[in-house]
Protein backbone atom coordinates (compact mmCIF):
# COMPACT_ATOMS: atom_id res chain seq x y z
CA UNK A 1 0.00 0.00 0.00
CA UNK A 2 1.32 3.45 -0.92
CA UNK A 3 0.61 6.62 1.03
CA UNK A 4 0.80 9.60 -1.35
CA UNK A 5 0.37 13.26 -0.54
CA UNK A 6 -2.10 14.89 -2.90
CA UNK A 7 -0.12 18.14 -2.91
CA UNK A 8 3.44 17.10 -3.68
CA UNK A 9 5.78 20.00 -4.51
CA UNK A 10 6.61 19.08 -8.11
CA UNK A 11 3.85 16.71 -9.21
CA UNK A 12 0.33 16.05 -7.97
CA UNK A 13 -0.62 12.85 -6.19
CA UNK A 14 -3.19 12.12 -8.90
CA UNK A 15 -0.46 12.31 -11.55
CA UNK A 16 1.63 9.87 -9.51
CA UNK A 17 -1.32 7.44 -9.37
CA UNK A 18 -1.91 7.65 -13.12
CA UNK A 19 1.76 6.94 -13.77
CA UNK A 20 1.65 3.89 -11.49
CA UNK A 21 -1.52 2.61 -13.20
CA UNK A 22 0.25 2.74 -16.56
CA UNK A 23 2.87 0.21 -15.39
CA UNK A 24 1.99 -3.46 -15.16
CA UNK A 25 4.07 -4.04 -12.01
CA UNK A 26 2.28 -1.32 -10.02
CA UNK A 27 -1.14 -0.90 -11.67
CA UNK A 28 -2.96 -2.76 -8.86
CA UNK A 29 -1.06 -1.31 -5.91
CA UNK A 30 -3.57 0.33 -3.52
CA UNK A 31 -2.97 4.03 -2.90
CA UNK A 32 -4.24 6.06 0.04
CA UNK A 33 -4.07 9.78 -0.58
CA UNK A 34 -3.20 12.23 2.21
CA UNK A 35 -4.72 15.70 2.16
CA UNK A 36 -4.46 18.85 4.29
CA UNK A 37 -8.20 19.40 4.04
CA UNK A 38 -11.44 17.60 3.35
CA UNK A 39 -11.82 17.00 -0.38
CA UNK A 40 -14.58 18.59 -2.39
CA UNK A 41 -16.92 16.29 -4.30
CA UNK A 42 -15.18 17.20 -7.56
CA UNK A 43 -11.68 16.53 -6.26
CA UNK A 44 -12.75 13.31 -4.54
CA UNK A 45 -14.28 12.13 -7.83
CA UNK A 46 -10.97 12.87 -9.61
CA UNK A 47 -9.06 10.87 -7.01
CA UNK A 48 -11.37 7.88 -7.27
CA UNK A 49 -11.35 8.06 -11.06
CA UNK A 50 -7.54 7.97 -10.98
CA UNK A 51 -7.72 4.74 -8.97
CA UNK A 52 -7.33 5.90 -5.37
CA UNK A 53 -8.33 3.35 -2.77
CA UNK A 54 -8.99 5.80 0.05
CA UNK A 55 -7.93 9.17 1.49
CA UNK A 56 -7.08 10.55 4.91
CA UNK A 57 -6.92 14.09 6.29
CA UNK A 58 -3.72 15.23 7.97
CA UNK A 59 -2.71 15.06 10.72
CA UNK A 60 -3.38 11.34 10.41
CA UNK A 61 -4.51 9.32 13.41
CA UNK A 62 -2.27 6.24 13.68
CA UNK A 63 -5.00 3.75 14.57
CA UNK A 64 -7.22 4.97 11.70
CA UNK A 65 -4.28 4.76 9.30
CA UNK A 66 -3.48 1.17 10.29
CA UNK A 67 -7.12 0.16 10.00
CA UNK A 68 -7.45 1.56 6.48
CA UNK A 69 -4.14 0.03 5.41
CA UNK A 70 -5.30 -3.39 6.63
CA UNK A 71 -8.56 -3.02 4.71
CA UNK A 72 -6.66 -2.08 1.53
CA UNK A 73 -4.36 -5.09 1.94
CA UNK A 74 -7.27 -7.49 2.42
CA UNK A 75 -8.97 -6.19 -0.71
CA UNK A 76 -5.70 -6.50 -2.63
CA UNK A 77 -5.38 -10.14 -1.52
CA UNK A 78 -8.93 -10.84 -2.72
CA UNK A 79 -8.23 -9.25 -6.12
CA UNK A 80 -5.07 -11.33 -6.45
CA UNK A 81 -7.00 -14.49 -5.59
CA UNK A 82 -9.67 -13.73 -8.20
CA UNK A 83 -6.97 -12.96 -10.75
CA UNK A 84 -5.33 -16.34 -10.14
CA UNK A 85 -8.68 -18.05 -10.63
CA UNK A 86 -9.09 -16.23 -13.95
CA UNK A 87 -5.56 -16.72 -15.29
CA UNK A 88 -4.05 -19.88 -13.77
CA UNK A 89 -4.54 -23.50 -14.71
CA UNK A 90 -5.89 -25.09 -11.50
CA UNK A 91 -3.84 -28.29 -11.84
CA UNK A 92 -0.38 -27.04 -12.82
CA UNK A 93 -0.61 -23.40 -11.60
CA UNK A 94 0.82 -22.29 -14.94
CA UNK A 95 -1.04 -19.76 -17.08
CA UNK A 96 -4.33 -21.18 -18.34
CA UNK A 97 -5.34 -21.28 -21.99
CA UNK A 98 -6.99 -17.85 -22.03
CA UNK A 99 -4.06 -16.14 -20.31
CA UNK A 100 -1.57 -17.96 -22.53
CA UNK A 101 -3.33 -16.73 -25.67
CA UNK A 102 -3.22 -13.19 -24.30
CA UNK A 103 0.52 -13.53 -23.61
CA UNK A 104 1.18 -14.84 -27.12
CA UNK A 105 -0.75 -11.92 -28.60
CA UNK A 106 1.31 -9.49 -26.52
CA UNK A 107 4.58 -11.16 -27.58
CA UNK A 108 3.58 -10.78 -31.23
CA UNK A 109 2.87 -7.08 -30.67
CA UNK A 110 6.27 -6.57 -29.03
CA UNK A 111 7.99 -8.36 -31.89
CA UNK A 112 6.26 -6.17 -34.46
CA UNK A 113 6.57 -2.84 -32.63
CA UNK A 114 9.86 -3.10 -30.74
CA UNK A 115 11.81 -5.69 -32.75
CA UNK A 116 11.74 -8.19 -29.87
CA UNK A 117 11.64 -11.61 -31.61
CA UNK A 118 9.34 -14.18 -30.03
CA UNK A 119 9.98 -17.91 -29.83
CA UNK A 120 7.16 -20.38 -29.22
CA UNK A 121 7.60 -23.95 -27.94
CA UNK A 122 4.67 -26.36 -28.01
CA UNK A 123 5.39 -29.32 -25.73
CA UNK A 124 3.30 -32.49 -25.80
CA UNK A 125 3.68 -35.53 -23.52
CA UNK A 126 4.02 -38.62 -25.70
CA UNK A 127 1.42 -41.41 -25.41
CA UNK A 128 -0.39 -39.89 -22.42
CA UNK A 129 -3.59 -41.79 -23.22
CA UNK A 130 -1.61 -45.04 -23.17
CA UNK A 131 0.04 -44.03 -19.86
CA UNK A 132 -3.40 -43.43 -18.33
CA UNK A 133 -4.71 -46.74 -19.64
CA UNK A 134 -1.73 -48.88 -18.60
CA UNK A 135 -0.71 -47.24 -15.34
CA UNK A 136 -3.73 -45.23 -14.21
CA UNK A 137 -4.70 -41.57 -14.20
CA UNK A 138 -2.74 -40.84 -11.03
CA UNK A 139 0.53 -41.54 -12.82
CA UNK A 140 -0.75 -39.65 -15.86
CA UNK A 141 -1.37 -36.65 -13.62
CA UNK A 142 2.11 -36.95 -12.13
CA UNK A 143 3.59 -36.95 -15.64
CA UNK A 144 1.69 -33.73 -16.42
CA UNK A 145 2.73 -32.13 -13.14
CA UNK A 146 6.36 -33.10 -13.68
CA UNK A 147 6.39 -31.42 -17.07
CA UNK A 148 4.79 -28.31 -15.58
CA UNK A 149 7.46 -28.17 -12.84
CA UNK A 150 10.22 -28.22 -15.42
CA UNK A 151 8.58 -25.38 -17.33
CA UNK A 152 7.97 -23.37 -14.16
CA UNK A 153 11.71 -23.35 -13.46
CA UNK A 154 12.22 -21.37 -16.64
CA UNK A 155 9.63 -18.66 -16.01
CA UNK A 156 11.00 -15.11 -15.87
CA UNK A 157 9.83 -11.65 -17.00
CA UNK A 158 10.73 -12.64 -20.59
CA UNK A 159 9.68 -16.31 -20.47
CA UNK A 160 6.06 -17.40 -19.96
CA UNK A 161 4.75 -20.93 -19.49
CA UNK A 162 1.16 -22.09 -19.90
CA UNK A 163 -1.03 -25.14 -20.28
CA UNK A 164 -3.36 -25.09 -23.27
CA UNK A 165 -4.65 -28.67 -23.17
CA UNK A 166 -4.51 -31.96 -21.32
CA UNK A 167 -0.86 -32.74 -22.03
CA UNK A 168 0.07 -29.73 -24.15
CA UNK A 169 2.14 -26.88 -22.79
CA UNK A 170 3.43 -23.60 -24.18
CA UNK A 171 6.76 -21.94 -23.48
CA UNK A 172 6.87 -18.40 -24.87
CA UNK A 173 10.10 -16.41 -24.99
CA UNK A 174 10.42 -12.73 -25.91
CA UNK A 175 13.63 -11.02 -27.00
CA UNK A 176 15.53 -14.26 -27.59
CA UNK A 177 17.03 -15.97 -30.62
CA UNK A 178 15.89 -19.14 -32.40
CA UNK A 179 19.19 -20.75 -31.43
CA UNK A 180 18.54 -20.07 -27.75
CA UNK A 181 14.99 -21.44 -28.06
CA UNK A 182 16.30 -24.60 -29.71
CA UNK A 183 18.79 -25.16 -26.89
CA UNK A 184 16.01 -24.69 -24.32
CA UNK A 185 13.74 -27.13 -26.14
CA UNK A 186 16.45 -29.78 -26.41
CA UNK A 187 17.31 -29.37 -22.72
CA UNK A 188 13.63 -29.84 -21.78
CA UNK A 189 13.30 -32.91 -24.00
CA UNK A 190 16.45 -34.59 -22.62
CA UNK A 191 15.62 -33.74 -19.02
CA UNK A 192 12.10 -35.15 -19.17
CA UNK A 193 13.21 -38.40 -20.79
CA UNK A 194 15.82 -38.87 -18.01
CA UNK A 195 13.26 -38.62 -15.19
CA UNK A 196 12.42 -41.91 -13.48
CA UNK A 197 8.77 -42.39 -12.54
CA UNK A 198 7.82 -44.96 -9.85
CA UNK A 199 11.53 -45.31 -9.21
CA UNK A 200 11.16 -47.61 -6.18
CA UNK A 201 8.44 -50.02 -7.30
CA UNK A 202 8.51 -50.13 -11.11
CA UNK A 203 10.94 -47.67 -12.73
CA UNK A 204 9.76 -46.26 -16.03
CA UNK A 205 10.62 -43.41 -18.40
CA UNK A 206 8.40 -41.29 -20.63
CA UNK A 207 9.08 -38.64 -23.25
CA UNK A 208 7.88 -35.37 -24.73
CA UNK A 209 7.83 -34.05 -28.26
CA UNK A 210 8.36 -30.36 -28.93
CA UNK A 211 7.44 -28.14 -31.86
CA UNK A 212 9.29 -24.85 -32.11
CA UNK A 213 8.69 -21.73 -34.16
CA UNK A 214 9.85 -18.10 -34.29
CA UNK A 215 8.41 -14.69 -35.15
CA UNK A 216 10.74 -11.77 -35.85
CA UNK A 217 8.12 -9.06 -36.39
CA UNK A 218 7.25 -9.65 -40.04
CA UNK A 219 4.68 -9.87 -41.50
CA UNK A 220 2.90 -7.25 -39.39
CA UNK A 221 -0.42 -9.07 -39.91
CA UNK A 222 0.87 -12.21 -38.15
CA UNK A 223 -1.72 -13.69 -35.76
CA UNK A 224 -1.83 -15.93 -32.70
CA UNK A 225 -3.49 -18.66 -34.78
CA UNK A 226 -0.66 -18.56 -37.31
CA UNK A 227 1.95 -18.73 -34.56
CA UNK A 228 0.26 -21.74 -32.97
CA UNK A 229 -0.29 -23.42 -36.31
CA UNK A 230 3.43 -23.23 -37.11
CA UNK A 231 4.28 -24.77 -33.74
CA UNK A 232 1.58 -27.41 -34.29
CA UNK A 233 3.04 -28.33 -37.67
CA UNK A 234 6.52 -28.72 -36.21
CA UNK A 235 5.08 -30.81 -33.37
CA UNK A 236 3.20 -33.01 -35.83
CA UNK A 237 6.45 -33.76 -37.65
CA UNK A 238 8.14 -34.58 -34.33
CA UNK A 239 5.29 -36.96 -33.51
CA UNK A 240 5.53 -38.61 -36.92
CA UNK A 241 9.25 -39.28 -36.40
CA UNK A 242 8.87 -41.66 -33.46
CA UNK A 243 8.42 -38.83 -30.96
CA UNK A 244 10.85 -37.86 -28.16
CA UNK A 245 12.43 -35.14 -30.28
CA UNK A 246 12.47 -31.42 -31.10
CA UNK A 247 11.50 -30.10 -34.53
CA UNK A 248 11.63 -26.43 -35.57
CA UNK A 249 9.19 -24.97 -38.09
CA UNK A 250 12.02 -23.26 -39.99
CA UNK A 251 13.54 -26.70 -40.62
CA UNK A 252 10.48 -27.93 -42.51
CA UNK A 253 9.97 -28.04 -46.25
CA UNK A 254 7.10 -25.57 -46.90
CA UNK A 255 5.97 -27.68 -49.85
CA UNK A 256 5.44 -30.87 -47.82
CA UNK A 257 3.92 -29.78 -44.54
CA UNK A 258 1.71 -32.28 -42.72
CA UNK A 259 -2.04 -31.83 -42.63
CA UNK A 260 -3.42 -30.83 -39.25
CA UNK A 261 -6.77 -31.84 -37.84
CA UNK A 262 -8.48 -29.22 -35.71
CA UNK A 263 -6.73 -29.54 -32.35
CA UNK A 264 -8.91 -30.53 -29.40
CA UNK A 265 -7.19 -29.30 -26.22
CA UNK A 266 -9.42 -29.96 -23.24
CA UNK A 267 -7.70 -30.10 -19.87
CA UNK A 268 -8.80 -32.59 -17.23
CA UNK A 269 -9.57 -30.46 -14.21
CA UNK A 270 -10.47 -33.19 -11.71
CA UNK A 271 -8.64 -33.06 -8.41
CA UNK A 272 -6.62 -36.17 -7.69
CA UNK A 273 -4.54 -37.26 -4.74
CA UNK A 274 -1.01 -35.95 -5.07
CA UNK A 275 1.55 -38.68 -5.78
CA UNK A 276 5.11 -38.55 -4.44
CA UNK A 277 7.39 -36.55 -6.72
CA UNK A 278 9.19 -38.52 -9.38
CA UNK A 279 12.89 -39.00 -8.88
CA UNK A 280 15.32 -37.30 -11.24
CA UNK A 281 18.55 -38.99 -12.13
CA UNK A 282 21.90 -37.17 -11.78
CA UNK A 283 22.00 -36.96 -15.57
CA UNK A 284 18.65 -35.18 -15.63
CA UNK A 285 19.65 -32.80 -12.86
CA UNK A 286 22.64 -31.69 -14.88
CA UNK A 287 20.48 -31.00 -17.93
CA UNK A 288 17.72 -28.94 -16.30
CA UNK A 289 19.68 -25.68 -16.28
CA UNK A 290 19.35 -23.52 -19.37
CA UNK A 291 22.35 -22.52 -21.43
CA UNK A 292 23.59 -19.17 -20.13
CA UNK A 293 23.07 -17.10 -23.24
CA UNK A 294 21.69 -14.09 -21.40
CA UNK A 295 21.17 -13.43 -17.70
CA UNK A 296 17.50 -12.63 -18.19
CA UNK A 297 16.89 -16.16 -19.42
CA UNK A 298 18.73 -18.24 -16.83
CA UNK A 299 16.55 -20.86 -15.18
CA UNK A 300 15.31 -19.93 -11.74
Amino acid sequence: VLLVDLDLPLVGGIDVRRELRSRSESCDTPIIFLSDERLSQERLARCLDAGAHDYLIKPVDESELLTRVHVALRERMLRDAYRRLATEDPVTRLSNRRQTMHEIERAIELAAELAMPAQLLLCDVDHLADINKRFGYDLGDEVILTQSRLLRRLVSPDIKAGRIGGEEFILLMSGTTPEFAMSVAQSLQRTFSAIVFDAVTDPKHFSVSIGLTSYTGQPASFTVDQFLTQADLALAVAKSKERDRVVAYWQLDPHSLPRLDSPQRHARLGDRQRRPRSSISPVAESQIALPKVAKNHDAK
